[in-house]
């Protein structure tokens, strides 16, 4: 343990209560539950932010947890969520949340190869979900399970120090989509 401690830098943490979400039905029943229960901050961080059943599902819930006077913050990859249209992005906005895509090509053509593929949705720095699925439906292995085109992919819910610390490494991509600073955050250096 203190040898993996000398080599990343950080701190071992106790292992927390860990909730595996091996399907789109779980992990889709499970990401707006707690978004609905958010009382300060929903930080979410994804490649692909669809604007189908899915990605329609989680707005509506950030939406509702910005009514409810909690700062949302929303970063998605500006090349994998491509094909989402720019009044899903607008909605959000409108209703209070800040919004802003990572690397956006026509901005930033020299940062174009510089992607941003991490999933990671933080609620009240207490609650986390992290792993390969993004928001969309093609995410899930349930929701189009007799078509080619459904990825299977894992997520799993995370409580305690570890949201804590995805929370941290959440500005790396938000200070570089020039969104503002996040109140409280021990940043990542």
């Amino acid at each position: 343990m203190e040898l993996v401690q000398r080599i990343d830098g950080g701190a071992l943490h106790p292992a927390p209560p860990v909730t595996l979400l091996v399907d789109d039905l779980q992990a889709f029943e499970a990401m707006p539950q707690a978004l609905a229960i958010a009382r300060e901050e929903i930080l979410l961080e994804t490649y692909i932010l669809r604007d189908d059943r899915i990605g329609t599902q989680v707005q509506t819930a950030l939406i509702a947890a910005v009514t409810r006077g909690v700062r949302v913050c929303v970063l998605a990859d500006a090349i994998g969520s491509a094909a989402t249209h720019e009044s899903f992005w607008d909605t959000p906005k409108h209703a209070g949340a800040v919004v802003r895509r990572f690397h956006r090509f026509w901005h930033m053509p020299f940062e174009a190869l510089r992607r941003d593929h991490r999933k990671i949705i933080v609620i009240d720095r207490a609650v986390a979900f992290t792993g390969g699925m993004n928001i969309g439906e093609e995410y899930g292995s349930s929701i189009r399970a007799h078509t080619s085109g459904a990825w299977r992919d894992t997520f799993m819910r995370i409580e305690g120090a570890v949201a804590q610390e995805l929370a941290a490494v959440f500005p790396e991509g938000w200070d570089r989509a020039e969104g503002p600073a996040l109140p409280g955050l021990d940043y990542m250096s």
